[in-house]
């Protein structure tokens, strides 16, 4: 099959499984809210008065420095720990959690809470995607450094030779590596929907990613850049951050499938509208 008109197709039928499970899904994205907020708010961060606002004036750069402790301090990196920790226990499941409802969505089946929560009685579960979390941000890092290495250094050439075109043309490079690079990073979430259908330990579950990614390049980055104008609509909108995130979790979802030869449209024949 074409892979413009599969595209379509799963994208269509994504909003179709999507019946019947908006509420839940919109509930999970509360409490996954609610709990990220909690976890973060342990951080030592201040809020600067008026007064310091109105002092350093339009500089953002000032008022971001006004937020942040004075000194590091043996408390300070306490609670920065806390946090750490209290992310990597409760958000790392729960993102496994989300892939197992998504993944019942994708099927089109009526997807419950029982899905999400049930991984925090596995212990199993809880440390392998918590390493599995750890193993994704390394990744990402890494991107991260390899697509800023050209912006990044013409805009320090531009510096050292004083040159504003240079540093123009830096801004407009690390415009274009940032949006190549968000579309790169989507790949990843294919990690926890890979460990959440099989659950057979985190290196059997990279090396699945690695199978399964291996010649889909080309797939996998324009089904990130099809979705790439939604996180532009969502700067400026943020009530699209749920629609989009429902929607996008069960394609990915049915792409995981795709790769595993389980994908099933049924008896649909004719191709869908665009989506």
């Amino acid at each position: 099959m074409n892979k413009t008109l599969l595209r379509r197709m799963i994208k269509a039928t994504a909003i179709r499984d999507m019946q019947g499970n908006w509420w839940k899904a919109f509930l999970l994205s509360i409490i996954e809210s609610v709990v990220a907020m909690w976890a973060i708010s342990y951080l030592p961060i201040q809020i600067p008065s008026e007064e310091m606002i109105i002092k350093a004036g339009n500089d953002a750069s000032k008022i971001f420095a006004l937020m942040l402790p004075d000194r590091i301090t043996p408390r300070v990196l306490l609670s920065i720990g806390v946090v750490a920790l209290l992310y990597l226990f409760l958000m790392a499941p729960f993102s496994i959690g989300m892939s197992k409802y998504y993944l019942r969505v994708a099927k089109g089946e009526k997807a419950t809470f029982r899905d999400v929560f049930s991984v925090f009685t596995d212990l199993r579960v809880v440390f392998s995607s918590i390493i599995l979390t750890i193993i994704t941000a390394i990744f990402t890092v890494l991107s991260l450094v390899i697509f800023m290495i050209i912006p990044v250094g013409v805009m320090i050439l531009a510096i050292w030779q004083n040159s504003i075109m240079l540093y123009q043309i830096s801004l407009i490079l690390l415009a274009v590596f940032t949006v190549i690079f968000v579309i790169w990073i989507s790949r990843y979430r294919f990690i926890s929907y890979i460990y959440a259908n099989d659950e057979t330990g985190v290196f059997a579950t990279i090396y699945k990613y690695v199978k399964y990614m291996k010649k889909r390049n080309g797939e996998c980055l324009v089904l990130g850049a099809s979705y790439f104008m939604w996180f532009f609509l969502i700067s400026m909108m943020p009530f699209l951050s749920f629609i989009y995130l429902c929607l996008s979790n069960t394609v990915y979802a049915k792409y995981m499938y795709r790769f595993r030869g389980e994908l099933s449209f049924g008896d649909l024949e004719n191709p869908p509208p665009e989506v």
